[in-house]
């Protein structure tokens, strides 16, 4: 191994657990600041729920878009003979996201890892190649999915909160709710089980009617839990809260049976959260390390289980160390949320991230999260004002949308500084 693959190896190591480290302070944060904003769970259990979830998606599920940021955008045969310039320019690409990801942190703006690299990438293999070597079919696809991907996690999270609204809370019947109850749990657990399996399927070697099984029975195993836990721990103490209370308004205890089903689908947006954001980090150094060990790039060559495992790393400590700084833009500042709407944002977030990485695709969990929090603020309320939210704060929604387009912007502009500054330092030229 010479100086320069063995520089970028070390350097390109460190500026990878960096970014690994931002990812887990800024976009972590998103998957579990909804509880922590309605008060579910506190930040110390919100760190250790996400800690524990984000590495199982990441060990289990990180590969898939890996492989996509690592190849599909810009093939390695477009730098055939050039194999350094493209170690060089997934290296410019960590630090370019690394430096605004750690940026944004500080600023609190939940800016999205996957438009960074993503920009970062076009950037510096538009400059060495031009634009046509970059497959703008993978491209159109990923842009496609950044509008999309927030569009569907949020008409989901809409449609769950409006049947919640109007079905559960308007009754004001804790009856319907405790017939309901066990059902959405059922629905809850085989809907994000289902696409953990199918992304999996071809990993896994398991035919498709033995998933069919396994969503079912995880979903009826998922709505008997809930029901003898609702039967034996939550109805008793609710029951001596009404006796206790005369005209107590029903929806405040409804509200407090969906905490748990808040909690559990916060747990799947960091496991989808893990298993898609990872590659940001592991995607571009998988290059390097291998360019460094054989000195050649493969298309097809697979990500080493350690390189994965590491970025799982670098998440978990970031997001235990900063993650705090954003949980309160995304859990209070874009809507306020109360259980019934964090458990619907939550999952429809967590559904639409998991379809897409089984479908290799890197989307921004930023923007589906925020969509999904957005679509729970389009439907109105007419409970009692003390124990709901709603509303949409639009200010702090462009702000942040606002922070995406910028994104790419500096993600393609910094990169190709960086790229063209390190190879006129390295290779004079």
């Amino acid at each position: 191994m010479e100086g320069f693959e063995l520089v970028t190896l070390i350097l390109g190591s460190i500026f990878a657990f960096l970014l690994a480290f931002s990812i887990g302070a800024n976009d972590v944060a998103n998957a579990i600041g909804t509880s922590v904003g309605s008060k579910a769970i506190t930040v110390k259990q919100a760190v250790v729920l996400a800690s524990i979830f984000e590495f199982l998606g990441t060990v289990t599920m990180g590969g898939l878009v890996s492989s996509t940021l690592k190849s599909s955008i810009v093939p390695p045969s477009s730098f055939s003979g050039m194999e350094a310039l493209f170690s060089l320019g997934m290296f410019s690409c960590i630090i370019t996201s690394a430096l605004w990801l750690g940026l944004a942190t500080y600023a609190k703006l939940p800016v999205s890892t996957t438009q960074t690299i993503i920009g970062a990438i076009i950037g510096f293999a538009s400059l060495e190649l031009g634009f046509e070597s970059i497959n703008m079919s993978t491209i159109l696809n990923i842009g496609l999915s950044w509008i999309i991907s927030p569009v569907l996690g949020g008409v989901i999270s809409f449609v769950l909160y409006l049947y919640i609204s109007k079905i559960i809370l308007s009754g004001y019947t804790l009856e319907r709710s405790c017939i309901l109850y066990p059902i959405n749990s059922g629905l809850t657990f085989s809907a994000l089980i289902s696409s953990i399996l199918l992304g999996n399927r071809s990993a896994l070697g398991i035919p498709i009617y033995a998933i069919i099984i396994a969503i079912a029975g995880f979903g009826l195993l998922a709505g008997v839990v809930s029901y003898i836990f609702m039967s034996k721990y939550l109805l008793p103490t609710l029951e001596v809260d009404v006796e206790d209370a005369e005209g107590i308004d029903n929806t405040r205890i409804i509200e407090e049976k969906y905490k748990y089903l808040m909690i559990i689908s916060s747990i799947f947006v960091a496991f989808a959260h893990g298993s898609n954001d990872v590659a940001n980090a592991i995607g571009p150094l998988s290059v390097i390390i291998e360019y460094a060990t054989t000195g050649t790039v493969s298309d097809t060559t697979s990500m080493p289980w350690y390189v994965i495992a590491g970025g799982g790393i670098g998440i978990v400590i970031g997001l235990a160390i900063l993650g705090y700084r954003v949980m309160e833009t995304i859990g209070e500042k874009i809507t306020k949320l109360t259980y019934t709407r964090g458990y619907a944002a939550q999952f429809g977030a967590a559904l639409t991230v998991l379809f897409a990485t089984s479908l290799g695709l890197p989307i921004s969990t930023t923007s589906v999260l925020v969509g999904s929090v957005a679509g729970t603020g389009l439907v109105k309320d007419t409970h009692s004002e003390e124990s709901v939210g709603g509303g949409v704060q639009v200010k702090m929604l462009l702000k942040i949308v606002g922070g995406w387009i910028m994104t790419v912007v500096i993600g393609y502009s910094l990169t190709v500084v960086i790229y063209f500054s390190l190879k006129l330092i390295i290779f004079k030229s």
